[in-house]
């Protein structure tokens, strides 16, 4: 088992089924385990291939190895890794890493990143085997790896951000920069009481793309609003809800998943 595979953090990855490997090479004490990720592969439910003139139908390996293939490509171009200028985003070092990183978030009730396949086995009927050694459970598997593509994450609001996704997580795990968001400063940062604010929130990390940031007014613990925030790397244009008189804090949030710090920095005034 290479390094970056062992992920204990990563439900599964050690399994009853894992196999110790004792020699004096292996420093992690377990083989290499497969598969690492899942795509569709039922030829009974096919992909619709244009192949030499015509269209064919394929299932098995012979389509779902593509299908990722397309996806990395389209991961390592996208406008996520742009913004963070990634390195190796699509590597199975950075995928192993980000997984362990944000295995809550993936494993969640609501599926994000690589939705998990925790039913079913790898048998392979039509050989007549039907023991169902390696079945699907929840993580990671023998079965179906870490899960199945979700490339994009699916909108969490009706009209605005969308959560994060394997592209948004996968360029967040490989950035070289804008990886870190924090605020400074709130401009204005009063007004007052009962009136909504026009304000511009200065810090460092803010990704500028459409859709990519929301901000919360939080009083105490209390989230009391979420609003879309519009941003370039350094600013974020926000609309405040009216509030009764207090003062609250703006948290910046990446993709709904990467959080500013809650500062004296951040905070704005509702006067009476």
């Amino acid at each position: 088992m290479p390094g970056y595979q062992h992920q204990t953090k990563i439900p599964g990855v050690i399994n009853a089924h894992s196999k110790r490997d004792k020699s004096k090479s292996c420093k992690t004490g377990y083989y290499r385990e497969s598969p690492y990720v899942s795509a569709l592969a039922d030829p009974n439910y096919p992909y619709a291939v244009y192949c030499d003139g015509g269209w064919v139908q394929l299932g098995g390996t012979s389509a779902a190895t593509p299908v990722w293939a397309s996806i990395a490509a389209l991961i390592d171009i996208s406008p996520w890794c742009a913004a963070y200028k990634s390195k190796g985003a699509t590597l199975p070092q950075t995928l192993y890493r980000a997984i362990a990183a944000y295995h809550s978030y993936v494993y969640a009730n609501s599926p994000q990143v690589l939705p998990d396949v925790t039913s079913g086995n790898n048998d392979y009927t039509n050989s007549g085997y039907t023991g169902g050694l390696y079945p699907a459970t929840k993580g990671y598997d023998m079965a179906s790896g870490l899960g199945y593509p979700m490339v994009s994450g699916k909108s969490g609001h009706d009209w605005y951000v969308v959560l994060a996704g394997l592209t948004q997580v996968l360029c967040h795990e490989s950035a070289t920069r804008l990886k870190t968001v924090k605020v400074s400063r709130v401009v204005p940062d009063s007004g007052k009481a009962g009136k909504r604010a026009n304000v511009v929130v200065r810090g460092t990390g803010f990704l500028p793309l459409t859709y990519a940031d929301e901000a919360q007014t939080i009083s105490g613990h209390k989230v009391l609003d979420t609003v879309y925030a519009f941003c370039g790397t350094t600013a974020c244009k926000v609309a405040l809800p009216a509030e009764s008189a207090r003062t609250v804090q703006i948290k910046i949030y990446a993709s709904s998943l990467w959080p500013s710090r809650l500062t004296h920095a951040d905070r704005y005034t509702y006067r009476r």
